[in-house]
C-alpha cells in the first residue's frame, strides 16, 4: 500500500511538472523541487513557482472522486472533492469516512448520530445541529469559560445552586432595606455598546437597545457589591441580576411579617373601641335612665356604632304624652327611603340591619306629633 501510494504521487508530481512546462530537479541531499522556483526545498518534495500563483491540481476528467492523501503507519487523512462535486476532508484510505463537507457557504463536521453545521442564515454566520434539540455546548468537565451575546433566546435555563457545593451559607440580613436602597431606571444603551464596526444587525440591536429597564452597575455595587463584576477586556461593569432574586423573595417574607404584626394591632384596636362602644352605651342608658328619663321630652340619640358594616342601633326616647311618633330615613339628596313608625312611648331603641340599605351616607329624623325632634348622619360601609 505504501509503494502504491508512493507511485501515485509521483506519478501526479510528474503530470503537474509536464502540463505546467515546470521544471523537476533533485538536490544533492535528495529533496526534490518543481517548478519554476529557485529556493532550495526545505521539504523532501516541494513544489515552487516564481511571481504567479502556485497550483498542486489532482483532476478526475469525470464526475469521481479527486483525493490527496496524507498518511502515516496509523492514521490517514484526505482532502479533495467528492463526486458529488462538494469539498471534503475523509479519514481511513481503505474505507473512506467523511469527517469535514464543504457546501457552497456550509461546512458540516461529522460528529457520530448527528452533524454540526457553520452555515449562513442571512444575518451571519452560524453554528447549528443538523436536527433540532440536540447536542452540547461543553459539557460538565470541559466547560468554556466566557459566552459573549447581544441577544440570547432559550426555553429554559438552570444554575448550579447545590447544597453539595456550597457553604459558609448565611441567612439575608435586612433584605427590605437592602432592596430600598437600589433605584430602577429606564435607559436607553448607546451606540458602543455593540461593538465598533457598522453592520445592519448592529443598527438593530442600537434600535433594540431603546427604553430599557433596570439598573445602574455603579450604583449596585455600593449596595451589593458581590452582585456586579468587572471586566477588563471590555472596561465595563456587568450586573448578576439574578443575584436580585433572593433579595425581592427575603423582602416579601419581611413585609408579610409586618402586615401580620398590623393585622395584630388592628385587632386588638378594634377589639377595644368595641369595649368602649359598649362601655359608652351603657353610660349613654344610664343618664337616660337617671337624668333625662326624669322629664318628658322626645329624644334622639346618635346610632352605635357608627360606621356600620353590620347592623346598627337608634336609641330615642318618646314622650309619655305623645300620640303619633316615627324615624325617618333619608338619603343625602333628601329623598325618603325608608319610615320606621314607633309604637311604644319612653326610652327604646331601633335596629337597623346592612343588608336593607345599599352602602352610603344616611340621615334620620325622629318625628313626633309632626314635630322634629332631631336628625342624625349614619354611614354604611361595605
Amino acid at each position: 500500500m505504501k509503494t502504491i501510494f508512493k507511485l501515485l504521487l509521483t506519478a501526479l508530481l510528474l503530470l503537474y511538472a509536464i502540463t505546467a512546462n515546470a521544471q523537476l530537479k533533485v538536490q544533492s541531499d535528495g529533496k526534490v523541487r518543481i517548478g519554476g522556483g529557485t529556493v532550495t526545498p526545505g521539504a523532501p518534495l516541494e513544489v515552487q513557482e516564481s511571481n504567479k500563483t502556485t497550483e498542486l491540481r489532482v483532476l478526475a476528467t469525470t464526475n469521481n472522486d479527486a483525493i490527496i492523501w496524507g498518511a502515516n503507519l496509523t492514521f490517514a487523512y484526505g482532502f479533495g472533492v467528492g463526486a458529488d462535486g462538494k469539498g471534503y476532508i475523509w479519514q481511513n484510505v481503505n474505507n473512506r469516512v467523511p469527517i469535514i463537507k464543504f457546501e457552497n457557504n456550509k461546512t458540516m463536521f461529522d460528529v457520530g448520530n448527528y452533524d454540526v453545521w457553520i452555515d449562513y442564515n442571512g444575518g451571519g454566520p452560524t453554528i447549528r445541529p443538523s436536527t433540532t434539540n440536540t447536542g452540547y455546548l461543553g459539557t460538565s468537565s470541559y466547560m468554556w469559560n466566557a459566552a459573549y451575546f447581544s441577544n440570547l433566546y432559550r426555553v429554559n435555563e438552570y444554575i448550579l445552586s447545590d447544597k453539595k457545593v456550597k457553604f459558609n451559607i448565611k441567612p439575608i440580613t435586612s433584605p427590605l432595606a437592602t432592596l430600598l436602597k437600589l433605584n430602577g431606571v429606564t435607559f436607553d444603551y448607546t451606540a458602543e455598546a455593540f461593538g465598533s464596526t457598522d453592520s445592519e444587525c448592529r443598527r438593530e440591536l442600537i434600535k433594540q437597545g431603546k427604553n430599557r429597564l433596570g439598573f445602574i452597575a455603579q450604583e449596585v455595587k455600593e449596595v451589593l457589591p458581590s452582585l456586579v463584576i468587572h471586566n477588563d477586556s471590555t472596561d465595563l461593569n456587568y450586573i448578576n441580576y439574578d443575584g436580585i432574586i433572593p433579595i425581592l423573595v427575603e423582602s416579601v417574607k419581611e413585609l408579610d411579617g409586618k402586615i401580620h404584626v398590623g393585622d395584630s394591632v388592628i385587632q386588638s384596636l378594634e377589639e377595644r373601641i368595641q369595649e368602649l362602644e359598649t362601655e359608652l352605651s351603657q353610660s349613654k342608658m344610664s343618664e337616660i335612665n337617671t337624668s333625662e328619663l326624669k322629664s318628658d321630652e322626645s329624644i334622639l340619640y346618635q346610632n352605635s356604632p357608627n360606621p356600620f358594616n353590620n347592623d346598627t342601633e337608634i336609641r330615642y326616647r318618646i314622650s309619655d304624652s305623645a300620640n303619633r311618633s316615627v324615624i325617618n330615613l333619608y338619603n343625602l339628596q333628601g329623598i325618603q327611603i325608608k319610615s320606621y313608625t314607633l309604637n311604644t312611648t319612653g326610652a327604646s331603641s331601633l335596629l337597623i340591619h346592612s343588608n336593607e340599605l345599599q352602602p352610603g351616607q344616611y340621615l334620620y329624623t325622629l318625628i313626633v306629633d309632626g314635630r322634629e325632634v332631631g336628625t342624625k348622619k349614619m354611614i354604611l360601609t361595605n
